[in-house]
């Protein structure tokens, strides 16, 4: 995995408070930095976060139900839903594979943008 050692990186600095203003004004920075995005719910509807991690181009681990399925397509890792073991497992998997897992993310994310993308 990448390490960022930069002290002046927004998310390394100790002052840091990611209150919702703050989240959202660095949402960019932060699934930009983000080596996988794990979405471990085990109810949605149609998971928005899902999307927006992976409209970001971010890689993504998200629990096996349904609308997380619906939404990866081929795209994106899953783990067993209720296995603690499983989710381990394919953490471990992911480890070190991150250059993998981020060029999956970025075909994931012309597919999200093209499926899942309504005009503003």
């Amino acid at each position: 995995m990448e390490s960022r050692n930069s002290a002046s990186h927004p998310l390394e600095r100790d002052d840091s408070i990611l209150d919702e203003f703050n989240l959202e004004s660095q949402r960019d920075v932060l699934f930009a930095n983000t080596a996988l995005f794990v979405l471990p719910s085990d109810l949605e509807g149609m998971p928005i976060v899902l999307l927006e991690a992976l409209g970001y181009g971010t890689p993504v681990l998200a629990r096996d139900i349904a609308p997380n399925r619906e939404v990866l397509g081929s795209f994106g890792r899953t783990f067993k839903a209720g296995s603690v073991d499983d989710l381990k497992r394919v953490l471990q998997e992911s480890l070190g594979k991150e250059g993998t897992l981020r060029s999956d993310a970025k075909e994931a994310q012309a597919v999200i943008k093209r499926d899942f993308n309504w005009p503003s």
